[in-house]
């Protein structure tokens, strides 16, 4: 059973138990609810984390907070009404408030996941990081180059194409890369996204990127996947442009098409990583590559990675970032020089 399949089945099982929930009853259940929420969040939860888990797995911040989040729904709001039927059966008294406390306490505890998430990790300090995962669709020349800077940078690019030649050359020079459609049931089940903030759509194939771009879209945000231009933003017709709701972040700009990348590479241009400092600044950096460059990615001193992209201005790197650009073959500083 795919993902897809698995939550259609899972959101067509809550609505209908859902709808045999009394709602006036929810409001018998107010008071015992909230007492039940307290004694399962503060005490089975992380007791049952407790026993589970051992020191050498999770450290005590770790269990915690799993016990904290730990799921409750679906097992839950399944067996109420069998038990519910069992018990006003055997007449026990207030049996009918059984399925309205269930999902009481359900609508609670998520509601409370949802929104003391984020701070309670902050707080015992298991938060993850900025992401450093970042996943490039598509293994050509350019892709790989990128690949390879952005893990001398310290992240953890996975490419993903299901070209055996070009995941063979990822290979080797040292890249992760998964053979096979990034849109593919195998990927679905593969891929181990955890720890990955960003997709970068590198295909020469358009269709793939979009395709990509739209997949993932829900995962990593729309603010994270960004996608080559295809180049029908500049096509006056209606068939062939990209329609305006389907359009992702255009990589680096509109004229930066893969076409368009590799046919520089092939006239030697080369992706060069330059840090900036208080005597080579941005406006330096400019005139220094004047003969041509693109720039591609800031990485700022605080170690946070901007994609440049379409949809922003120029980029205003300061001192002590690094700017990772495309740059052409006649251009003399040699990488890294600054």
């Amino acid at each position: 059973m795919s993902k897809l399949e698995s939550i259609l089945l899972i959101s067509i099982l809550f609505i209908l138990l859902a709808a045999r929930l009394n709602l006036l009853a929810l409001k018998e259940v107010i008071i015992s609810g909230v007492l039940l929420t307290l004694v399962i969040q503060l005490i089975a939860q992380p007791v049952k984390v407790l026993l589970a888990y051992d020191g050498k797995e999770l450290n005590w911040k770790e269990r915690f907070m799993t016990g904290w989040i730990a799921p409750r729904g679906i097992v839950a709001a399944a067996g109420a009404p069998v038990y519910a039927g069992q018990l006003e059966a055997l007449n026990y008294p207030k049996a009918h408030l059984f399925v309205p406390l269930t999902f009481a306490l359900i609508i609670v505890t998520v509601l409370l996941a949802s929104f003391t998430a984020r701070p309670m990790a902050r707080l015992l300090g298991v938060s993850e990081k900025d992401p450093r995962g970042i996943l490039i669709v598509g293994a050509n020349a350019f892709a790989i180059a990128v690949a390879g800077k952005l893990k001398e940078w310290g992240f953890r690019p996975l490419l993903v194409d299901d070209e055996y030649r070009q995941i063979q050359a990822a290979r080797m020079a040292g890249l992760d890369t998964f053979l096979g459609s990034p849109v593919s049931e195998a990927a679905d089940r593969q891929l181990n996204l955890i720890g990955f903030g960003y997709l970068l759509a590198l295909s020469t194939d358009a269709a793939r990127n979009l395709i990509a771009s739209l997949r993932y879209d829900p995962e990593f945000g729309h603010r994270s996947v960004f996608t080559l231009a295809d180049g029908s933003s500049r096509k006056t017709s209606a068939r062939n442009r990209t329609a305006k709701q389907h359009r992702r972040l255009h990589l680096f700009s509109e004229d930066a098409t893969a076409g368009s990348l590799l046919d520089k590479m092939e006239k030697g241009w080369t992706l060069k990583a330059t840090g900036l400092t208080e005597q080579f600044e941005w406006a330096q950096y400019q005139q220094q590559f004047a003969a041509g460059f693109l720039a591609l990615f800031v990485l700022h001193k605080n170690g946070k990675l901007q994609v440049i992209n379409s949809d922003q201005s120029q980029p205003e790197p300061r001192a002590g970032d690094q700017i990772l650009a495309l740059v052409a073959p006649d251009v003399a500083p040699t990488e890294d020089a600054h």
